[in-house]
């Protein structure tokens, strides 16, 4: 028998490979509560609430970066949340992040702290590296 934390992180695992790896943004609507709250990764920090503002930040994220693929490091569970460290690579192919597209490669690592209800993500804390990706961006 599946225990809530293997039934979580599973749903962690899908979440990164559909909606990140294999570009599918209906995963989002699937996986992401229409109440859920995403941590700091809207404008200046912000929240993102619901699937459809997610989708705005997906769109924005693989417009302006190319060939994204992110790897999970490491991955834990305890109760209804899951833990997780990965690290993300791909090209700047298109303007975004307050820059012009640069066709410049980049990798960087992040975290993300998932609470789940019934399977959905209903809230996420999100860190990752933007200093670092600027970095990799903007050196000659």
């Amino acid at each position: 028998m599946e225990t809530l934390q293997q039934r979580n992180i599973a749903a962690t695992r899908r979440w990164f490979n559909d909606v990140w790896n294999d570009k599918k943004p209906d995963a989002i609507g699937a996986l992401f509560a229409p109440h859920g709250i995403s941590h700091g990764l809207g404008d200046g920090g912000q929240d993102l609430a619901g699937p459809e503002h997610f989708r705005a930040f997906w769109e924005t994220i693989h417009g302006a970066f190319s060939g994204l693929h992110l790897e999970i490091e490491d991955i834990m569970a305890e109760g209804d949340r899951v833990a997780c460290r990965w690290t993300v690579c791909g090209t700047h192919s298109g303007d975004g992040m307050g820059l012009p597209a640069t066709g410049k490669p980049f990798e960087v690592c992040g975290m993300s702290f998932t609470r789940f209800e019934e399977g959905m993500i209903v809230e996420s804390w999100n860190s990752w590296d933007v200093p670092g990706l600027m970095r990799q961006l903007s050196a000659e």
